[in-house]
This record gives structure tokens, C-alpha cells and sequence, in this order.
């Protein structure tokens, strides 16, 4: 497990299984898919697809959500473009992609629901 997570060489041969691999690669489309939507959407998604009310805020309010989101997405753009660079020449890494995605899900889960946003 261990050495699949942290080959001793990194190379684009990918050892695992098929599903996992094209599964990542959706999750890739995903990731920099959403990181252009905080980044270009008018409200960042936070009120279209977040259901935030924006519009209960000052506008000063939503305009720090709405730059939060895109800051976000930028963060997930950045995310997104290494995953991209993983599928592309180095395919052995994915096992560890794939831990940095579970890290990332499952803390947004326990943090959502440790401050959760009002919708």
C-alpha cells in the first residue's frame, strides 16, 4: 500500500485498477470545472448553486462571499491543473491523488458540519 501511494520512482505507468483511474479522471473534469465556475460565475456560485441568500447581506457582505468563492477557485483551479499534470505524465502518482482527494472531501464534510453555512 505503502509503495503504491509513494513509488520510489515516479513514472506515467498507472498499476492500478481501470475504474480508479477513469473515476480520477472525472474527478479531474469536476475540480476544474467547479474552480471556473467560483472563478467566472457573477455570484462565484454562491447563491446559484450554493443557494447562499446573497441578497438577504449588505452588498458589501455578499461581495466578500462572492470573493471568497472566487479565491476558492482558484485554489481548485490549482488542484484541477496538478491532477491534469498527473494524468498526463505521471500515472503512477493517481493512488496519491486520490488521497488528496479524500482528504479534501472528507475535511470540507466534517467542516461543513462543524460551521455550517447558512443556505
Amino acid at each position: 500500500m505503502i509503495e503504491k501511494l509513494f513509488p520510489k520512482s515516479v513514472d506515467n505507468q498507472y498499476r492500478g485498477l481501470p475504474i480508479a483511474k477513469w473515476v480520477f479522471v472525472a474527478m479531474t473534469v469536476l475540480t476544474v470545472g467547479r474552480s471556473l465556475a467560483h472563478i467566472f460565475l457573477p455570484d462565484g456560485g454562491a447563491q446559484s448553486i450554493a443557494t447562499i441568500p446573497l441578497d438577504m447581506y449588505s452588498s458589501e457582505a455578499a461581495m466578500v462571499i462572492i470573493g471568497m468563492f472566487a479565491q476558492w477557485g482558484l485554489t481548485q483551479l490549482m488542484f484541477g491543473l496538478l491532477y491534469v499534470i498527473v494524468i498526463w505524465r505521471y500515472q503512477s502518482l493517481i493512488p496519491l491523488m486520490w488521497l488528496f482527494v479524500a482528504f479534501e472531501w472528507i475535511g470540507r464534510l466534517i467542516i461543513g458540519f462543524a460551521k455550517p453555512l447558512e443556505t
